[in-house]
C-alpha cells in the first residue's frame, strides 16, 4: 500500500499567506496540513509516500525531508501547475499507480482513524461524510447495489449520499483502470485542466470502477480553501476548547477585543452575559492609558455590559509601582484627563527635579512635551512607560498611532527606552488577579487581539491564551509570527458556546 498526495496547487484564496508558501504548509493550530496527513499515514503504517508538488515545490520537499528524515519520499513535480489541475498532476505520477493506493488532496485535515478504516476494506472506497451537504465539496450518489454512480460538486442535495472528504482508497484492479484512462484523457484528449474527480465520475458511472462509499460516521475532517475554512478547522481540531468551562477567570483586552472605539464588537454583550451566567470572574485588562479606570467602568456600563467587571489599567499598575517605591514627584506625559487623575491619586507633577518619568498614551501630545521628556531622559532619570502598544484599533476601519510610536521616537532621538513598562506583556496585572482572587494561572483565560502584548504575556505560563482576529492581528500576521496562541477565533462571539 502506498499513498499519493496531490499538493501542486497555488491556494490563491489563502493569499497573502500563500504568496510564498504552498497551501499544504499553511498551519492549522500551528501544525501544517501536510503534517496532519503524513502523521496519519504513518500511524496506519503507510510509509511509501508519493508527494506531487508544483507551486513552491522546494518548500514542500524541504519540509518532508526535515520533518521526516527517516521516511523515503518520492516527489513528482508538476511544472505547469499554473495552467493545469490535479488530474494532470496525478497523470505525472502514473508510474506509481501500480498497487493498492490511498489517494488524497493536500488541503485537508482529518482524524487518522479514517485512514485505518479505509484500509480495512478490500473494495475500493471513497471516504464520505453522509451527514453533511456542502456546496463547495464533491458529493456522491449511490446505486441500489451500494456502489457510487457519480461524484461531482453539482449534485443536488436531494440526490446526494454525502460529501466526499477527498480521501480515496483504490485496490490494484481499479488503480490499473485509473492509470490506463489517465493516459487516454491526458495524452489523447488533452484534458489537462480538470479535477481527478471528473475522470472518476466517468469511470464509476460506466461501471469501469466499482467503488463504495465509506461513511466516516461523524468523525472530524475539514477541507481548507479560504480563511473561513481555516478558522473553522482550527476550532474543530483544538482540544483546548474543551477545557474552557473549567476555567474560573476570564481576562479580556478591551480595544480590538470587546470594542472598537465607542462601538461594541458584535456578540460582545452576549459573551459577557454568558460569562456572568456561568459565574466566571471577569476582568478587563487594558493597556490604553489615554483614559482613566473610572472612564472604562462608565464605558462598560454605558455599552450595556455587566457592572460585575473589574478593570485593570496599565495606568493604575504604574501608580501602584510608584507607591511601592515611594516615588511621588513624577514628570508625566499625559492628556488633560489622565493628568488630573494622576494628581488626584497623590502624585506630584514635577518637571524640574522629578524622581521618575512616566510616558502615557497622550492623545494631546505636543512637541514641547517630547522635548522636555527627551531632556530629562538624557539626565539619566528613571524612565517608565505605561505600555508598548504601537497602534490602537478604531471603529474607523484603520488603526491610529499608540504609545509605542512615542517610545520609538524617544529611542531614535536619545537611545533610551523605558526601564520598565506596566501593561501587557508584563505580568503585573496577572499577579494582581492571582493575589486578589487567590487563584492559579492555570485557572485563567486571556483573550486579546494583539500578539506582542495579550498573547506574549501568557508565554511560559499556564494561562490559556485566545487570539481574536477582530482587532490588530490578522490570520496571515499570525502565520508569520513566532508568538503562539492556544486558541484562535474570529471574535469573542465564537467562544460563547465553549464556555
Amino acid at each position: 500500500m502506498k499513498a499519493i498526495i496531490l499538493a501542486a496547487g497555488i491556494g490563491s484564496r489563502l493569499r497573502p499567506m500563500t504568496n510564498k508558501k504552498p497551501k499544504t504548509l499553511v498551519e492549522v493550530n500551528r501544525k501544517p496540513m501536510l503534517k496532519y496527513i503524513i502523521d496519519s499515514l504513518m500511524e496506519n503504517h503507510i510509509i511509501e509516500i508519493v508527494v506531487c508538488t508544483g507551486f513552491e515545490s522546494r518548500e514542500i520537499i524541504n519540509f518532508c525531508k526535515t520533518e521526516y528524515p527517516l521516511l523515503n519520499f518520492t516527489f513528482v513535480e508538476n511544472h505547469e501547475f499554473e495552467t493545469t489541475n490535479n488530474l494532470y498532476t496525478l497523470y505525472l505520477a502514473r508510474e506509481h499507480l501500480n498497487e493498492d493506493v490511498i489517494l488524497m488532496n493536500a488541503d485537508i485535515v482529518y482524524e487518522s482513524s479514517i485512514i485505518g478504516d479505509a484500509l480495512s476494506h478490500k473494495d475500493s472506497v471513497i471516504c464520505v461524510d453522509n451527514d453533511r451537504y456542502l456546496e463547495e465539496s464533491m458529493k456522491v450518489t449511490v446505486r441500489t447495489d451500494g456502489t457510487i454512480r457519480n461524484i461531482s460538486k453539482l449534485i443536488d442535495e436531494n440526490e446526494s449520499y454525502g460529501c466526499s472528504i477527498d480521501i480515496y482508497k483504490f485496490n490494484a484492479d481499479d488503480v490499473k483502470t485509473l492509470a490506463d484512462n489517465l493516459i487516454e484523457v491526458i495524452e489523447r484528449k488533452n484534458h489537462r485542466n480538470e479535477w481527478t474527480e471528473t475522470l472518476l465520475d466517468t469511470l464509476m458511472n460506466s461501471v469501469k470502477m466499482r467503488v463504495y462509499p465509506m461513511n466516516i460516521n461523524g468523525r472530524k475532517w475539514y477541507e481548507i480553501d479560504n480563511y473561513e475554512d481555516l478558522l473553522e478547522a482550527e476550532t474543530l481540531f483544538n482540544p483546548l476548547l474543551e477545557d474552557l468551562p473549567s476555567k474560573s477567570t476570564y481576562i479580556l483586552d478591551l480595544d480590538g477585543t470587546l470594542s472598537l472605539g465607542d462601538m461594541l464588537i458584535e456578540g460582545a454583550r452576549d459573551f459577557i452575559k454568558q460569562l456572568t451566567v456561568k459565574n466566571k470572574n471577569i476582568y478587563i485588562m487594558t493597556n490604553n492609558s489615554s483614559k482613566t479606570p473610572d472612564y472604562y467602568m462608565d464605558k462598560l456600563i454605558n455599552l450595556g455590559l455587566s457592572d460585575n467587571i473589574n478593570v485593570i489599567s496599565s495606568l493604575d499598575l504604574a501608580i501602584q509601582f510608584f507607591r511601592e517605591k515611594n516615588l511621588t514627584r513624577i514628570y508625566w506625559v499625559a492628556n488633560k484627563e489622565v493628568d488630573a487623575y494622576l494628581a488626584s491619586v497623590g502624585l506630584i507633577y514635577d518637571d524640574k527635579s522629578p524622581q521618575g518619568l512616566l510616558l502615557t498614551y497622550d492623545t494631546d501630545i505636543t512637541y514641547n512635551k517630547l522635548l522636555k521628556l527627551t531632556e530629562l531622559v538624557h539626565r539619566g532619570l528613571p524612565y517608565y512607560a505605561t505600555h508598548t502598544d504601537v497602534v490602537c484599533p478604531t471603529e474607523l476601519g484603520y488603526s491610529i498611532p499608540d504609545i509605542g510610536t512615542f517610545i520609538e521616537l524617544i529611542r531614535l532621538t536619545s537611545g533610551f527606552v523605558p526601564q520598565k513598562t506596566f501593561g501587557k506583556p508584563g505580568l503585573q496585572g496577572i499577579q494582581y488577579v492571582a493575589n486578589k482572587d487567590n487563584i492559579k494561572m492555570s485557572e485563567m483565560v486571556m483573550i486579546g487581539d494583539r500578539l506582542y502584548t495579550d498573547i506574549l504575556m501568557t508565554k511560559n505560563t499556564d494561562i490559556t491564551s485566545v487570539l481574536v482576529l477582530s482587532g490588530e492581528t490578522t490570520r496571515d500576521m499570525y502565520e508569520e509570527s513566532e508568538i503562539e496562541a492556544d486558541i484562535i477565533m474570529k471574535s469573542i462571539y465564537q467562544l460563547k458556546d465553549f464556555i
